[in-house]
């Protein structure tokens, strides 16, 4: 299965207009919070990437990697 990245401008949110995200879409003020991610590690490999706001909102993102056959 082959998924690609998702682009920012191609989301669009219930009650949003395309690329302005929800408070764009409702004249408020855009806040810039800072995010940093970390690669979370299980039995020696990388499994998902745990994304963290300033705000203090989470994300997990779980990586479905195929096994290549070494035979």
């Amino acid at each position: 299965m082959n998924h690609g990245i998702i682009k920012k401008d191609r989301v669009i949110l219930p009650g949003s207009a395309p690329g302005g995200g929800v408070a764009a879409a409702s004249g408020q003020a855009r806040q810039v919070c800072a995010k940093s991610a970390r690669p979370l590690m299980h039995e020696g490999r990388v499994r998902a990437i745990e994304i963290t706001c300033s705000c203090g909102e989470k994300t997990l993102v779980e990586l479905e990697l195929e096994e290549k056959n070494t035979k």
